[in-house]
């Protein structure tokens, strides 16, 4: 009996392994992180984010130290614009699309790569992944006092 389960579970699991797997990792969000000039995270108060083509985004929560941004598929480049603490500084961010097929089954989907710093107004930043995965959690590293 032991073995009559051994190979039914046996053909199961190598039948499940015969699908394509449509798992995608590639997302469209830039994460962001706020960190103190000591490298410690940073809350800070948001009032609202501004993202070239796609309008205002506006946290839930009261402060933050992450928060991911989308991008577009149609453009190569977004400026996000951080309203807080009556200040107003910019990043504009470059990246390149590639278009990938799993499989038929699967479809398409579109990666986000080579993310970049085009220009921004903060004093300091860093790319920690310029690829834009769900499995990431920080893309750009903003420094702030």
């Amino acid at each position: 009996m032991r073995v009559l389960g051994f190979l039914i579970l046996c053909f199961l699991v190598t039948g499940c392994l015969n699908d394509q797997d449509c798992l995608i990792t590639s997302t469209n969000l830039v994460k962001i992180q706020f960190k103190s000039l000591k490298n410690k995270n940073k809350n800070i108060k948001l009032d609202s984010v501004e993202v070239s083509g796609l309008g205002y985004f506006y946290p839930t929560a009261d402060s933050t130290s992450n928060l991911a941004l989308p991008v577009s598929p149609e453009m190569n480049d977004a400026t996000f614009i951080f309203y807080y603490y009556n200040t107003a500084p910019v990043i504009t961010v470059g990246y390149s699309t590639q278009a990938e097929v799993i499989s038929a089954k699967c479809g398409a989907f579109t990666n986000y790569i080579d993310l970049r710093v085009n220009a921004t107004t903060f004093d300091s930043l860093s790319v920690i992944n310029d690829q834009l995965r769900i499995n990431q959690n920080v893309n750009l590293e903003i420094f702030i006092e």
